[in-house]
C-alpha cells in the first residue's frame, strides 16, 4: 500500500496532539508536520513543493478558516475538515 502523505493544521495545541497521536498510529499515513495556522500552512506546502495528499484541516481559525484555505488553492490536496463545535 502506498503512503498518504499528510498535515495536520489546528490553532488548538490539544486537539492537534489528539490527531496527530491518531495518524501515528495508522501505518499508510506519513505526517509531513503539524501546523497551527493558515499561514504556517501555506508557508509549509510552499516549501514542501506540494507533495502532500492529505490535510487534517480545522475548520475555525484566527484569520482564515479551513475551508477558505481550501478554496484558495489552485491544487488542493485532499481534506478532512476537523471542528471542536457541534
Amino acid at each position: 500500500m502506498t503512503n498518504i502523505t499528510c498535515i495536520i493544521t489546528d490553532d488548538e495545541p490539544f486537539a492537534a496532539r489528539g490527531l496527530q497521536g491518531y495518524v501515528e498510529k495508522i501505518s499508510f499515513l506519513d505526517l509531513k508536520g503539524v501546523c497551527e495556522d493558515a499561514l504556517q500552512l501555506s508557508n509549509l506546502l510552499q516549501s514542501r513543493n506540494s507533495g502532500i495528499d492529505l490535510l487534517f484541516l480545522d475548520i475555525q481559525m484566527p484569520h482564515i478558516t479551513g475551508i477558505e484555505f481550501i478554496k484558495a488553492l489552485s491544487n488542493p490536496p485532499k481534506a478532512i475538515f476537523t471542528t471542536a463545535f457541534e
